[in-house]
């Protein structure tokens, strides 16, 4: 209960910087670009993982009622196809910022959004890449927003 009311305070605080009457955000993210690091699983020699990665082409929009603590993160990419829809929990919360975790089998992503900065911060951490595991490679990217409440 008192973790339920240092949100809905903190929600309060975070609201009142954009709509007082917001209930919704929706931001819309393009063009994500970052590193990739770590070490390659044993199927890859365990070689070591240092380069460019991103979402070239791709969107990324995170829905969240803020009312709630799910909230959705939709992906597409550049060549279209379905979007992938994916449940998302808000871990922390600002002023200025809220962070949503996507969990996985093999991977956690981290989605950071800033507000004034109209920002999202992406962070993943995976065992490997593809199919191979048995190694530890992150992957931090940025990307600029449309941000909107309703």
């Amino acid at each position: 209960m008192k973790t339920h009311f240092v949100i809905l305070i903190s929600l309060v605080l975070f609201l009142s910087t954009a709509l007082a009457s917001a209930d919704t955000l929706t931001a819309v993210c393009k063009n994500a670009k970052g590193r990739m690091i770590g070490k390659e699983g044993p199927a890859q020699g365990n070689k070591p993982v240092d380069g460019e990665d991103g979402m070239r082409g791709g969107q990324l929009t995170v829905l969240w009622n803020t009312d709630r603590q799910d909230a959705q993160v939709v992906t597409q990419g550049s060549g279209g196809g379905d979007p992938l829809a994916e449940k998302a929990t808000t871990v922390h919360l600002t002023a200025e910022s809220v962070s949503f975790l996507v969990t996985y089998a093999q991977a956690l992503w981290v989605y950071t959004l800033f507000i004034p900065a109209k920002t999202v911060l992406i962070t993943q951490h995976v065992s490997g890449l593809f199919m191979n595991t048995g190694g530890a490679i992150a992957k931090s990217m940025y990307a600029g927003c449309a941000i909107n409440f309703q």
